[in-house]
């Protein structure tokens, strides 16, 4: 492996490409440190040894749910973003696991969202983005360096700096899927076409903005029709 070039994707791939498509997340252990979850096309940042979880795995079932829904997020935003004509801004990001849906906050939204919008902006999205297998790409740096990724305008910018005080740190994780980058507070899947039946569900006006949720399951993992609308319709509840 090459230090902050190799990802734990291309290393899996000359084993076992199968594999290496399936795996959700990476667990790599650094010489004299714990274990850490890492994005499967995040750079080693030192020599390591690392071993990668997919969709199946007891062990790591929550943190791989937990990244699932972190890059649901970032597929809805993206999506947003592209896809309505309002010059929109995407202030702020919900993965709600606990309460089973996961949410973009819009800024600057102009008319409120129809039923009929959303199931449009799902398609979009599913055409755009989660069919053509885009490769949900991270990279940790310094905070100060944000703003040579684009991070100077109101685009989650003050999101970041909010949360890197709070949490006493000085480096942010960047996620770029196609021409979107946002941080994000963990790590995310590999690719998109890992994501399987996706669905907007609600668009609920808040004061000063527009809350946009929605509910998927991962590509690996099948459910009856009954079972799916019994997933929306939940999510559709909590969202508020």
């Amino acid at each position: 492996m090459n230090k902050n070039l190799s990802t734990p994707y291309d290393c899996t791939k000359h084993v076992n490409m199968l594999l290496a498509k399936r795996s959700a997340l990476a667990i790599i252990t650094y010489p004299n440190k714990d274990p850490q979850l890492e994005s499967m096309n995040e750079p080693f940042r030192d020599e390591c040894q690392f071993e990668v979880a997919d969709y199946q795995a007891g062990q790591y079932a929550e943190a791989v749910n937990q990244t699932y829904w972190r890059s649901c997020c970032v597929v809805l935003a993206a999506g947003l973003k592209k896809g309505l004509k309002d010059n929109v801004v995407v202030s702020k990001l919900h993965a709600e696991v606990p309460q089973s849906f996961f949410a973009v906050d819009l800024e600057n939204l102009r008319s409120q969202l129809s039923q009929d919008d959303l199931k449009d902006l799902a398609a979009f999205i599913r055409a755009d983005f989660i069919d053509k297998g885009i490769s949900f790409e991270t990279v940790t740096l310094p905070s100060e360096m944000a703003p040579d990724y684009g991070f100077d305008s109101r685009q989650g910018f003050d999101w970041i700096l909010e949360l890197t005080l709070a949490w006493h740190v000085s480096v942010m994780r960047l996620c770029r899927l196609g021409d979107f980058v946002t941080k994000v507070d963990g790590p995310v899947i590999s690719r998109s076409d890992q994501i399987g039946r996706f669905a907007i569900v609600k668009a609920l006006a808040k004061e000063g903005f527009t809350r946009v949720g929605g509910v998927s399951l991962p590509a690996a993992l099948k459910c009856s029709s009954f079972s799916w609308e019994t997933i929306m319709d939940n999510a559709r509840d909590k969202i508020t």
